[in-house]
C-alpha cells in the first residue's frame, strides 16, 4: 500500500505550473511528508487538454449494517490495480476519472516498525497512477492505484504505487485500453533508505 508520500517541492510545483501556463491557488497544498486527507498536485484529463488541480487524498465512504443499524465511515486511500476495474467503489471512476499524482518519494515500513524512504534513482518527480471521485458537494478526492511489489521490494512490503513514465501519461489519462494498467510493472531504478528515528 501507500500510506504516506513526499510531495514535490514548492519550487517544482511552480516550475510545472509555469511550464503549462496554468495558475493555481496552492495555499492548501501540503509540502513535504504527505498524509491521507492532505492536499497534493494532481493531473486530470480535460476536455481539450489535461489540467492540473490541487486535490485532497482519500475517498470518504460509509457502510450501514442493517442488522445493527450502525454506520461505519472510512477513508479509502489506495485502489488495487488487480480489482480496480471490477470493484463497485472504483470501476466507474477508473473508466472516467483517472489522474496522476505528483510526488518525489514515498514511505514504507518494514515489519510495521522501520521507516524507509523509497525513491527512483534518476527521477526527481514520481507520477503515481490514480483515480478520483467527485462527492455530493462537487469536490474531488483521489486515491493512489497500487500494484503487487516487485520481487526486490518484497523485503519491505507486498505492495507499492503504480508509477508511470512520461510517455505513458497521456495514454493513462485518455486511453481506452484500461486493461494494461491492471498488470504490475517493474522499476529497476527503485531504491530505499532507512529513515533515522528522531528522539526527543
Amino acid at each position: 500500500m501507500c500510506g504516506r508520500f513526499v510531495s514535490i517541492s514548492e519550487e517544482q510545483l511552480k516550475d510545472i505550473l509555469n511550464g503549462v501556463g496554468q495558475d493555481l491557488d496552492i495555499s492548501d497544498m501540503k509540502f513535504g511528508e504527505t498524509f491521507p486527507t492532505n492536499s497534493s498536485l494532481v493531473e486530470t484529463s480535460g476536455k481539450d487538454q489535461d489540467k492540473l488541480e490541487i486535490m485532497d487524498w482519500g475517498i470518504k465512504t460509509e457502510w450501514k449494517d442493517y442488522k445493527t443499524g450502525k454506520t461505519t465511515k472510512n477513508n479509502l486511500i489506495n485502489a488495487r490495480q488487480e480489482t480496480v476495474k471490477e470493484k463497485v467503489t472504483f470501476k466507474k471512476d477508473f473508466q472516467e476519472h483517472r489522474c496522476i499524482i505528483y510526488a518525489s518519494a514515498f514511505y514504507e515500513w518494514q515489519n510495521h516498525k522501520d521507516k524507509y524512504l523509497v525513491f527512483r534513482e534518476h527521477q526527481d518527480i514520481l507520477k503515481f497512477a490514480g483515480l478520483y471521485k467527485i462527492d455530493k458537494d462537487n469536490e474531488p478526492y483521489f486515491v493512489i492505484v497500487t500494484q503487487e511489489a516487485t520481487p526486490e521490494f518484497t523485503v519491505l512490503h507486498n505492495r507499492l504505487p503504480l508509477m508511470l513514465e512520461d510517455d505513458e501519461i497521456e495514454d493513462y489519462l485518455n486511453g481506452e485500453d484500461t486493461g494494461k494498467w491492471t498488470k504490475p510493472k517493474s522499476y529497476p531504478d527503485l531504491k530505499w533508505q532507512l529513515v533515522e528515528k528522531k528522539y526527543e
